[in-house]
């Protein structure tokens, strides 16, 4: 299940880093797109009482909850997006670097 969190990240790091065309720029983009979403959220969240999905955590926060009501409970919404992401930021990355390459 951490693989469902790990690899849209690493996409998302992927595609980061070829925009910025820096490693580094990279992976400090991809951390701040991961840290203002849980920011906003939380923002969100407390004072208007919103409940913003997480980014790609939910099957693994489902996962270690101890009161699952039951298992038809799954959030599939949230894997599905997980698997689109993992599969969609490597591809547009892919695109971007054929882009730079004519």
């Amino acid at each position: 299940m951490m693989v469902i969190v790990g690899v849209p990240i690493l996409g998302l790091t992927t595609l980061m880093t070829a925009l910025r065309r820096s490693g580094k720029g990279g992976l400090i983009f991809t951390a701040a797109v991961v840290t203002g979403y849980l920011i906003v959220r939380q923002l969100v969240t407390v004072p208007m009482h919103l409940n913003l999905p997480p980014l790609f955590a939910g099957p693994v926060i489902w996962l270690m909850s101890n009161n699952r009501p039951n298992p038809s409970a799954f959030p599939w919404g949230s894997l599905g997006r997980a698997v689109f992401l993992a599969a969609a930021f490597p591809l547009a990355a892919q695109y971007l670097l054929k882009g730079a390459e004519v």
